[in-house]
């Protein structure tokens, strides 16, 4: 939870429901309509594309029966066999010691662990391999280039862009923590249907439907300020910002309570992204982040990751990388 999420420096959080200058929808009339804006705008839209692996058992094949002993470290860099492993190890004994097969290099699995190669952070594949950050950015950037599509440097599954967006199916990071694993989306197995836009795109998309449905808030502006609606990641790295102007960098002047029916809203559309995310294969976790409405200072940006700074921290202090609808 962010600290500053309760702060309101203007008091406005303390009427939470004249947030916004007219009454919201209820929550039995909206059911249906959520429902069925999300169906039809960014959620079911699948693709029924073959990631055309050359082994059609890509991930049945790594699950080999092993006999390990209670303290032999996991080595095993398919995610669906780790996860097992993990599993099977309740009290923690087995440590990581994943190793990348393109580099030979260890990868980091937990925050703060250096394995001796920055930006090697473990990063699992939609169809469950695991490969070092900075090395599969590299291939897939290679591979990109040529053909805008990439392939499994160990099975050969061929990662083929979203079809309605056309952004290129991502890998996610390995979980900070072991309880989170079980939160990692299905893998792509081969002849399965993934959605047709990337989580980014449905993230945002999320944002803008709760945007629809509650309307224009009533906030004072000044110039060179935006109000936002914006979903922020359980660690704080990362967040999506709508409305959302490529190439700004914002600061965080001010935050607001969400108002009740707001967060009724909101939850609806949270909860049928955690249930699709148990079927289809998400890059990170969007069902647990956190609303957030934020007024914003909105200037243009000098780094090529756009940044935001939170309100309340030292300059510097605090950059968070941020995403929208391109």
């Amino acid at each position: 939870m962010l600290p500053s999420v309760l702060d309101d420096r203007s008091n406005n959080s303390s009427l939470p429901n004249q947030l916004f200058g007219h009454s919201l929808p209820n929550m039995e009339s909206t059911t249906n309509s959520i429902s069925a804006d999300l169906a039809n705008t960014i959620l079911t839209d699948t693709d029924s594309t073959d990631t055309n692996p050359t082994d059609n058992n890509l991930i049945e094949n790594d699950l080999t029966d092993t006999e390990p002993s209670n303290t032999d470290p996991i080595t095993n860099t398919n995610w669906p066999t780790l996860l097992r492993e993990v599993q099977d190890d309740p009290d923690n004994k087995r440590v990581l010691r994943l190793t990348c097969d393109i580099c030979f290099e260890l990868m980091a699995t937990s925050p703060g662990q250096d394995p001796g190669n920055l930006c090697h952070e473990a990063i699992i594949l939609p169809c469950g391999h695991m490969f070092g950050q900075s090395c599969i950015e590299e291939w897939i950037q290679s591979k990109e280039r040529r053909h805008y599509k990439y392939s499994c440097p160990k099975c050969r599954a061929v990662m083929k862009p979203f079809v309605k967006c056309h952004h290129p199916i991502r890998g996610r990071c390995i979980p900070p923590s072991r309880d989170e694993y079980p939160n990692v989306s299905p893998m792509i197995t081969p002849g399965a249907r993934q959605f047709a836009k990337c989580t980014r795109c449905v993230a945002t998309g999320g944002l803008e439907l709760l945007r629809k449905l509650t309307g224009k808030p009533r906030v004072e502006l000044e110039p060179g300020q935006a109000f936002v609606f914006r979903l922020v990641s359980p660690d704080a790295s990362q967040q999506f910002i709508y409305p959302y102007i490529k190439g700004k960098e914002y600061r965080v002047d001010r935050n607001f309570r969400v108002p009740p029916n707001v967060r009724r809203v909101w939850d609806r559309i949270q909860n049928r992204l955690n249930t699709e995310a148990e079927a289809y294969w998400f890059e990170m976790d969007i069902g647990r982040w956190e609303l957030v409405l934020s007024v914003m200072d909105v200037r243009d940006g000098n780094q090529e990751n756009e940044t935001v700074v939170e309100a309340g921290a030292a300059p510097g202090e605090k950059l968070f990388n941020i995403y929208g609808r391109e």
